[in-house]
């Protein structure tokens, strides 16, 4: 499932840690424990403790999410836009975000997306444009082609936008891996 990777592309522990804290409150412990298990098995780099710094190589990360969608989620694909939007409200009222942007901020926070980004990969980018008066084109470049950066991360600014108040948080896309591009394209209206 996993498109082109490089070896020396890397996620920060953080990230999964997140995935870990919603199963545990959505699905119970019990559940992360059994897929933890699994998870182990199949890929040795989990057995160690994994910081909030940690550099993860993504290919084994990426594995992981598709094994947790596959066993705890059903392998219901809607999930990675779930991961991210519940991430994006979770970072603004209790996370990393709580306290830097008030309601009717959107734009600012999707011009700050691209710090997020950073914060979390050390490859590719994320870049914001305002198109119009009111829209915001968010993009995704040098990423692998998995549906985690399409759905989780660009869920986790419609969520993040949808707690601030904006009118119309689902932007609209205008390319993505879903649809055979290298690259992912979405907008952001009414902001």
């Amino acid at each position: 499932m996993i498109g082109y990777a490089h070896p020396f592309m890397n996620v920060k522990g953080v990230a999964f840690h997140a995935r870990r804290s919603l199963v545990t409150e959505e699905k119970g412990a019990a559940a992360w424990e059994k897929y933890f298990a699994e998870l182990c098995e199949k890929e040795p780099l989990f057995r160690q403790p994994i910081l909030p710094i940690t550099a993860l190589p993504i290919q084994p990360f990426l594995r992981a999410l598709d094994l947790l969608v596959a066993t705890v989620y059903g392998g219901d694909p809607k999930t990675w836009w779930h991961f991210g939007v519940t991430a994006g409200k979770q970072a603004l009222t209790t996370g990393q975000l709580k306290g830097l942007f008030k309601p009717g901020e959107s734009r600012k926070l999707l011009a700050f997306a691209p710090k997020i980004w950073a914060g979390y990969f050390d490859f590719g980018a994320l870049t914001t444009a305002d198109s119009g008066p009111d829209t915001v084109d968010l993009r995704i470049t040098g990423a692998p082609t998995h549906p985690y950066f399409e759905g989780a991360v660009v869920g986790f600014a419609s969520g993040a936008i949808e707690l601030l108040g904006a009118p119309k948080p689902l932007p609209d896309r205008l390319s993505g891996f879903a649809t055979g591009s290298a690259e992912v394209l979405y907008r952001f209206k009414q902001l």
